[in-house]
């Protein structure tokens, strides 16, 4: 994942801001000469629109960072295991890549495989607080770990989980990054009292996002 570094800099930062916009075929264009940000591009089109794998393993592949190398590819077939896609091209331990992978996204992404491929969630919410813990001033990445957090809430502090949840709502739109937004926007709903009226607003909003962004998997979320 990027940080305020690239988005600082004026020959990386339309990319990225285009990126956010979830518009990942414009922001390719921006990319040119800037293979980290292109290979992390295609990943996350992967991740959101389940195309381009291929290309997207390719753009890893040819990087010159071991670290980021295997860092997309353990998270292109964790998306593979997610969304219970056939025929993943990969064989990885994805956990055994960002355990032992240093910085607050690879301990994030340790306790998402926790969580959704193994089904530990003491462990996964052990990694939660260690990514929060290394994170510092990072509201992107904030947002995802306070959703995440959220769910582990639900059983003992409700209220809590409520507000973390809006919490990463809140972020993703100070951030403008609006697939994420809408993902936001889903898991808020599974959160509000059932019969809120709120939650057919969000999800109104949310399957127009999906439908704008062609958002296979949120177009079909409940």
């Amino acid at each position: 994942m990027h940080d305020a570094t690239y988005l600082a800099h004026p020959s990386t930062a339309a990319a990225l801001y285009l990126q956010r916009a979830g518009q990942w075929d414009l922001a390719l264009t921006q990319a040119e000469g800037f293979p980290e940000i292109r290979a992390e591009i295609l990943a996350e089109r992967f991740f959101w629109q389940n195309v381009g794998v291929d290309e997207a393993i390719a753009a890893a592949r040819a990087l010159d960072s071991a670290s980021l190398r295997d860092v997309l590819l353990a998270r292109i077939s964790y998306f593979h295991k997610l969304f219970q896609l056939k025929n993943n091209p990969l064989e990885i331990d994805e956990l055994a890549v960002f355990s032992s992978t240093e910085g607050a996204w690879a301990a994030f992404w340790s306790g998402v495989v926790l969580d959704n491929v193994h089904e530990r969630p003491l462990e996964a919410q052990a990694a939660y607080a260690r990514a929060r813990s290394l994170m510092g001033d990072d509201p992107y990445l904030e947002s995802y770990v306070v959703r995440h957090e959220a769910f582990h809430l639900l059983e003992t502090d409700r209220a809590a989980a409520l507000a973390g949840a809006r919490r990463s709502l809140a972020l993703r739109a100070s951030l403008g990054a609006r697939p994420q937004v809408a993902a936001a926007q889903i898991a808020l709903t599974h959160i509000l009292p059932e019969g809120d009226p709120e939650v057919a607003e969000l999800k109104a909003l949310a399957h127009r996002t999906a439908e704008e962004l062609n958002l296979p998997w949120l177009k079909a979320a409940e």
